[in-house]
């Protein structure tokens, strides 16, 4: 009996390893591919009150294209009664071939509000690279 659950333990022991391994490798990996400036991370990055020519910092020179229909928000920080007082307002665009950060300016060129948007068709991987803000 003792002998078969030493069996039970080292296979216990042997597949925590491999969860283990395969968590560092999809970890390398996200952190290898997701060079894109169009990030979860960076979109973290950007606050309220920044100025235009902060977020171009951070992102580069917005394109001017919006993102199709099919687009999903992940994140979207707005606060009402900013967006009222800072009318009008402008909206600057930075897209990746599926991810899309908007950026709301008031009229002074600050931040008020911004979002995240993705392709409803990103796979499993890349929604998981966005979940831990990477």
């Amino acid at each position: 009996m003792a002998r078969w659950r030493q069996i039970g333990l080292k296979r216990c022991l042997y597949a925590l390893v491999a969860v283990a391994l395969a968590c560092v490798v999809f970890l390398i990996w996200a952190l290898l591919t997701a060079s894109d400036t169009v990030s979860r991370g960076n979109y973290n990055k950007i606050h309220v009150g920044m100025t235009e020519a902060q977020v171009e910092a951070l992102l580069g020179v917005p394109g001017e294209e919006l993102a199709p229909l099919t687009y999903e928000d992940v994140h979207a920080d707005e606060q009402p009664g900013l967006l009222l007082r800072s009318f009008p307002h402008r909206l600057r665009h930075w897209r990746s071939g599926t991810h899309m950060i908007t950026v709301v300016l008031d009229s002074e060129g600050r931040v008020v509000g911004k979002s995240y948007s993705r392709d409803s068709g990103v796979g499993l991987p890349r929604r998981i690279i966005d979940w831990l803000g990477l």
